[in-house]
């Protein structure tokens, strides 16, 4: 692998530069960033290599077609000149793609984009590109096809491909790009499980007819894509994660403690808001949505020079309820174009609840423009005349002659979208400032939640604007989701920094126990599952080893523990009053995180601990002002403890597997005057518990040796996801 084959031309750099809304900076990351993605791939002109894949990574709404675009024209720059974009799996998405690919290659006359593989057409295509090859490399076409993810279209095109070549006698290098690669491809039918998904059998079969080329996988949720099989043709090799750039607004900003993002919809109305049947009265909560969309249009369109903005409806995904939203849409523009026919004070009345939310989240100077517009003389003219062009479109499978083409937005000022699955993964709804959204989590599957946060992408410039009426319940999942997301992210960076191949990579998945990482029937890697929830995660058991009571051992651990026995104090938990007391210390979570890494144990019990410090660097990440608590117990005076019976038959059988042996208990119970060892916690961070034991075999008394325990908070509560030693390969 290498990126030599990899070449930046003159024609790269002059599509950059039409590039206007990108700086020079911005311009030079994205050509920086899309070679290292091609280079990630074995050169397609290399016969032994024969096909390379590259998972490239990137948020939602955040520019992936940009990127894929830039990868085309460097790779012909590079010397490829067929290309395969395998665009979503609706004429929506796949008419979208060929608009933007028309649009955005650079010159047209170096490009011929096609939607349609005909056959029929084959002997022609081939005498072309004969002609073709034969012209100065300058002056050579590219030959784009740009198809949908169905099984028919995809098995034509690999007919094409496959006849193609024949009939050339040779095997064109070739690029092939998989949009929202996560979506309809993978190996996954679920009522029949024995047999082979059509899309995933086409897609292979154009792979193999491809031969020589590279597959460049794009998604913003690849969780799916890393546990397939390993030997699977849709496991990808390499790795690539996109750095969505300064003008991106994602999760970690609209849904932040403080952000104004988010609106929710009463419980009291979510039944009906959701599955709405009365068609004349539409739910409080949505007409204010309406209101602050249309104030917000007005404002916004005369101080962000935007020409449009939009609004997303998605209660549910049945298409009765979309029905009904267009009623409700309906009714409501009637309602409002009659207040606004009455006195000009009364529009200003009835508006007056979405202008203080408008105010809320703009500047001093936006506020003052935004008072000047709506006090002028011609404010509510001006928004008669915005209520009469609104533009109302169904977007579902029932209506597909309502959907929005990509020249069409610059038509009108205002559009309200409404739909449900159709307007999820790679739909894009062009200055989208609202949404209005009851839709609950369902079965929490955490990548296809994530493909509905459309409200997400380079908005930037008009971030104030931008507002969600949520359901509580998808919010607190679009927040878990970030969280998990900001988590499998940075593993997959760690991955591309450290140059591993995706084979090479040991998953972990931290999630929501309200969430579901992706579809069960995607998952064929072998997964073991680590519940975080309240109480004891962790308890040092195996303590018979002759290394881990050696003195050098003993002194590190007891060293890692120095600074936060020296301002020790009685631990107010424990409420006995005679004898023995445990004694408490708080330190930074940082500080715990130091002592866990470095506390030697045995190799079994190192193994599982690794695995919990998964979980408390994201707990401390999350919690980054909390500290944790360490108790000593006992004061750290000795307690004696013994193996267990299955240790006990172990050593009759004279067994040398020190590691195997463990106390029964390094905890001790409740008892009249003390609650337990298990309730000396402390319920809202991570309680590390430290306890000196003197391990017994029989009367035989071993050296002491220090032991710990680790409590986990109860409101805090993760599932960790680690690849099994024996998955699927």
């Amino acid at each position: 692998m290498g990126n030599d084959w990899v070449k930046v031309g003159d024609k790269t750099l002059e599509f950059a530069t039409k590039l206007d809304f990108l700086d020079e900076i911005e311009k030079n990351s994205l050509i920086t960033n899309t070679s290292e993605i091609l280079g990630k791939a074995d050169s397609p002109f290399d016969e032994s290599q024969e096909k390379s894949s590259v998972l490239v990574v990137g948020e939602v709404q955040s520019g992936k077609t940009l990127s894929f675009t830039t990868a085309m024209q460097l790779a012909k720059d590079s010397g490829i000149r067929l290309f395969i974009v395998i665009a979503g799996t609706k004429k929506t998405l796949r008419n979208q793609t060929f608009d933007r690919l028309r649009k955005d290659l650079h010159p047209n006359y170096d490009w011929e984009v096609e939607k349609t593989l005909r056959l029929d057409d084959l002997s022609l295509f081939t005498a072309r590109f004969k002609a073709n090859e034969k012209l100065p490399l300058e002056d050579q076409k590219s030959f784009v096809f740009v198809v949908m993810k169905n099984q028919s279209k995809l098995y034509r095109a690999a007919k094409f491909i496959h006849d193609f070549q024949q009939n050339l006698g040779i095997t064109v290098p070739s690029l092939i790009i998989d949009d929202e690669a996560d979506q309809a491809g993978l190996n996954v039918a679920p009522e029949k499980p024995d047999e082979i998904s059509k899309v995933y059998e086409s897609l292979r079969r154009l792979r193999e007819h491809a031969k020589n080329h590279i597959f460049l996988q794009y998604t913003a949720t690849s969780q799916a894509l890393t546990v397939v099989s390993l030997a699977d043709h849709m496991s990808p090799d390499e790795v690539v994660v996109l750095d969505s750039g300064a003008t991106y607004v994602g999760a970690n900003e609209l849904l932040a403690t403080g952000s104004i993002f988010y609106e929710e919809i009463p419980d009291a109305e979510l039944g009906e808001a959701q599955q709405p049947v009365n068609e004349l009265i539409p739910v409080e909560s949505f007409r204010s949505a309406f209101q602050y969309f249309l104030i917000s249009t007005y404002v916004v369109l005369n101080l962000r020079n935007l020409d449009h903005a939009s609004m997303l409806v998605h209660p549910d995904r049945l298409t009765v309820s979309h029905h009904v939203y267009k009623k409700w849409v309906q009714k409501i523009i009637q309602d409002e174009l009659a207040l606004f026919s009455n006195s000009d004070d009364e529009w200003r009345i009835h508006y007056q609840p979405a202008i203080t939310n408008l105010e809320l989240s703009l500047d001093d100077q936006d506020k003052t423009s935004m008072f000047t517009l709506l006090d002028g003389p011609l404010a509510r003219t001006s928004l008669l005349k915005l209520l009469s062009n609104i533009r109302v479109r169904e977007i579902n499978s029932s209506r597909a002659n309502e959907d929005v083409s990509t020249n069409e937005w610059g038509d009108h000022q205002a559009w309200i979208l409404i739909g449900g699955e159709k307007m999820q993964r790679g739909f894009t709804i062009s200055n989208l400032i609202v949404t209005y959204m009851p839709r609950g989590r369902g079965m929490g599957i955490s990548d296809t939640i994530q493909q509905r946060g459309r409200f997400f992408g380079h908005k930037r410039h008009y971030k104030e604007f931008l507002r969600a009426w949520l359901s509580q319940d998808i919010y607190e999942t679009f927040k878990e989701i970030a969280q998990f997301e900001n988590f499998f992210r940075a593993s997959l960076i760690d991955v591309q920094e450290k140059r591993q191949s995706l084979t090479e990579w040991s998953r972990y998945f931290l999630l929501s126990p309200r969430l579901v990482l992706t579809r069960a029937a995607a998952i064929a890697l072998r997964l073991n599952r680590l519940s975080f929830r309240g109480g004891f995660l962790f308890k040092q058991s195996h303590l018979y080893s002759p290394w881990h009571s050696d003195l050098k051992v003993q002194s590190s651990n007891r060293s890692l523990l120095t600074d936060s026995f020296n301002v020790r104090s009685d631990f107010d938990l424990d409420t006995r009053k005679d004898g023995r007391r445990h004694t408490s210390s708080q330190i930074p979570m940082s500080s715990l995180l130091q002592i866990l890494e470095n506390w030697k144990m045995t190799t079994r019990e190192r193994e599982h601990l690794d695995r919990l410090l998964v979980g408390l660097r994201d707990f401390m990440v999350k919690n980054e002002n909390l500290d944790a608590v360490v108790i000593f117990l006992d004061d750290l005076d000795p307690r004696r403890r013994s193996m267990s019976k299955l240790s006990e038959k172990n050593v009759a059988d004279g067994s040398k597997d020190f590691d195997t042996w463990a106390i029964e208990n390094l905890h001790q119970g409740r008892s009249k005057n003390y609650l337990g060892d298990t309730e000396m916690v402390i319920a809202d961070t991570i309680t590390l518990q430290v306890a000196q034991v003197i391990p017994k075999i029989g009367d035989t008394e071993l050296p002491q040796v220090l032991a710990i325990a680790i409590g986990w908070p109860l409101e805090h509560e993760l599932t960790l996801f680690t690849q099994s030693a024996d998955s699927a390969v």
